[in-house]
């Protein structure tokens, strides 16, 4: 197992860590009323969700439509109960407004989901640091090489950001939950028209 594939393993556990951290804890009625007994921790993840990317993500390009007055729509899913998109790259022509609309599939309240565009090989930074700005924030980090994001979406919900195109180029999109980054993210590459 590469060090790499490793690193990222413990920061999902860790990241598992501060979602069960958030549990309750209730009092017991006992002999000595002021002993707390902590709730049970949520169930860990099923191993099919610590994949590889190229196993979790189904893969493919994203549709994108070109709509009458010049926008762009993409619109992305995230995979039933697994921390993937349906998607590993979208493609968009350059100075046009664009719209990413992110449903999320799952059922499962410990799967939620964003979209954040962000400059290439920043991916793994935001998402470090998106468990560091933690849930009063989003789990978006303040950096500027967060490009436009989404909020976050429950299970069933659909979310939608729109942003002007950036420069040419690639750039990368990721979601920002806990521990999601590793697995949920692709290739956002930006086309100069003609």
């Amino acid at each position: 197992m590469s060090t790499q594939r490793l690193g990222r393993i413990l920061i999902l556990v860790a990241g598992l860590g501060v979602i069960g951290s958030g549990c309750q804890s209730e009092k017991k009625e006992q002999s000595e009323p002021s002993q707390v007994v902590p709730q049970a921790a949520a169930p860990m993840p099923a191993p099919a969700m610590l994949a590889p990317v190229q196993e979790a993500a189904p893969g493919g390009a994203a549709a994108v439509q070109v709509n009458p007055d010049g926008t762009v729509t993409v619109n992305i899913e995230s995979v039933g109960e697994t921390m993937a998109f349906n998607v590993n790259e979208i493609t968009v022509p350059a100075g046009k407004k664009i719209t990413v609309n992110l449903k999320n599939n799952a059922t499962s309240d410990v799967m939620k989901h964003n979209f954040v565009l962000v400059q290439n090989g920043k991916a793994d930074e935001i998402g470090i640091a998106a468990v560091q700005a933690g849930e009063a924030k989003g789990y978006l980090p303040d950096n500027p090489a967060i490009l436009a994001h989404s909020s976050m979406s429950g299970p069933g919900q659909t979310v939608s950001v729109t942003f002007d195109a950036p420069l040419p180029g690639e750039y990368q999109f990721v979601c920002t939950f806990p521990g999601h980054y590793m697995l949920m993210r692709g290739r956002f590459i930006v086309k100069a028209e003609g």
